[in-house]
């Protein structure tokens, strides 16, 4: 689920502090001219981008390329930025006798409130612009110049991870001359065999250490789809990817089937991770989010699976309808104008199973703003210890590193059902809606239903939903606080 900000018509940066604007023009700090260049450049640039009417196609392609290079100088401008805030707050901290392991700790993820990004893009852009800064000047240099892309900048970073800070100037050095002309894949290979000449042992070591990071993530990928990403040793990707590819070209040549090689190959992963030759039939319970509407077909609105991404509507029926298909199916509750699940509460310092899934169901993934990591852990925005209650208000779903950051000191959440807040340490405020359960939902008559709706067409006899692929009746709804079973943490 793509992170929500405020529209283009609201202010696209996040709260500032009061303290945050200088008291007076006597008092400007070359910070605040910086910011201020930043704001009126942005004005000025979109001004004339309104009032621009182009004739001229070689205008056109001289203006992106003119604006390709502002991106990357911005780029290189924000690596700068990173890497002086990581030394002024390493600085701050020392004079605070924070012990050394937790110097810069949180950091990662203010930055990443900041670039409405994932804590990890934001761990790896405080490590990059670290790195950039101390070990690479020569391509710091380079993107402040337009020259190196930010994506080129870190795979540089990364292939070269782990090597001695000298051996990566030296690096550095021998590559700066095709900085601007190299491509990310291109540059990496180069840095690779540079360290591997330089440091072999570095490499080989990090070689392993990267092997037990192997891993396997899902995400959304457009109306329908999802994307299913294996991190993998090299040549266990290849050999899985070759083996793929052969079968299906054999079954090309023998005219077996008339399905294209792409398609072959992601049918075949399919079949030989699930023992299904199609995805309605693999005997996995899989969660799927629709309204009532939707699955008697008097409605279009988008169908979700949780994790995943959203269905469009006759796909999901064509789903719940086919008799080997293992979807469990939930009533639930949401607010006619707005499309949010009902709000529920509860006395106990943990959350019952019941209240638990219905927040997984509404924050989808990590509620953070900017972050679309999987929900590990439900918590309290403002702790139980607090007064903070246990509501479905003050519940939130968070991803492993995002609960931990929550701990910190000077860190601060504020739920409501509407929305979620983040409070930073330098007292920055970064908001994130809180969307309906269903894409749509808010966009339907906002006008309430019927207290007793006239009962639905039947479906037509190829639409029947097998009663086993409903769990709960009408008259069976579970008790949302029932507090049988294991904890929820």
């Amino acid at each position: 689920m793509t992170a929500q900000f405020p529209p283009p018509t609201q202010p696209a940066h996040p709260v500032q502090p009061d303290h945050s604007a200088p008291a007076d023009q006597d008092t400007v700090t070359p910070a605040a001219e910086l910011l201020d260049a930043f704001h009126n450049t942005g004005d000025q640039l979109r001004d004339q981008l309104v009032t621009l009417s182009l004739t001229d196609q070689a205008d056109a392609i001289d203006l992106l390329a003119a604006a390709e290079d502002l991106t990357r100088t911005l780029d290189g401008i924000k690596a700068t930025l990173t890497a002086q805030l990581s030394t002024l707050r390493i600085e701050a901290e020392t004079a605070d006798n924070i012990p050394a392991l937790r110097r810069g700790s949180g950091l990662g993820a203010e930055i990443a409130l900041a670039r409405r990004v994932d804590h990890r893009t934001g761990a790896k852009l405080l490590r990059a612009a670290r790195t950039l800064a101390d070990s690479l000047p020569q391509a710091l240099a380079s993107m402040t110049n337009g020259g190196l892309s930010e994506a080129a900048a870190l795979t540089l970073v990364r292939d070269t991870q782990g090597v001695d800070a000298d051996h990566r100037r030296t690096i550095d050095q021998h590559l700066a001359g095709d900085y601007a002309t190299l491509t990310p894949a291109e540059l990496g290979q180069r840095a690779q065999a540079h360290a591997q000449r330089l440091d072999p042992e570095t490499m080989d070591r990090q070689a392993s250490t990267n092997r037990t990071k192997r891993n396997v993530k899902t995400g959304p990928a457009g109306p329908g789809m999802g994307t299913l990403n294996a991190y993998l040793p090299a040549e266990q990707a290849a050999a899985c990817h070759a083996t793929l590819q052969r079968d299906a070209r054999r079954m090309i040549r023998t005219g077996e089937d008339t399905r294209s090689e792409e398609q072959l190959i992601a049918d075949l992963l399919v079949e030989r991770l699930t023992g299904q030759s199609s995805a309605p039939a693999i005997p996995v319970q899989v969660k799927l989010v629709m309204t009532d509407r939707t699955l008697f077909g008097t409605d279009d609105t988008v169908a979700r699976i949780p994790g995943v991404g959203t269905l469009p509507a006759y796909i999901a029926r064509q789903w719940v309808a086919n008799p080997e298909a293992n979807v469990l199916l939930n009533r639930l509750f949401t607010a006619p104008q707005t499309g949010h699940l009902v709000a529920m509460e509860s006395s106990a310092r943990l959350f019952p199973p019941g209240l638990k899934e219905l927040i997984r169901l509404r924050d989808d993934l990590c509620r953070t703003p900017g972050c679309e990591n999987p929900i590990h852990e439900l918590d309290h925005a403002t702790r139980f210890a607090d007064g903070g209650p246990t509501s479905f208000a003050n519940g939130q779903g968070l991803c492993r590193v995002c609960n931990q950051t929550k701990e910190k000191k000077h860190w601060k959440h504020h739920s409501t059902v509407a929305d979620m807040t983040v409070e930073t340490p330098t007292g920055h405020r970064y908001r994130r809606p809180t969307p309906p359960v269903l894409p749509g939902l808010d966009l339907s008559d906002p006008e309430p239903p019927d207290p007793d709706p006239p009962a639905p067409d039947p479906p037509a006899p190829d639409t029947l939903i097998p009663l086993e692929a409903i769990e709960h009746g009408p008259d069976d709804v579970p008790d949302p606080f029932s507090t049988d079973g294991p904890p929820p943490f």
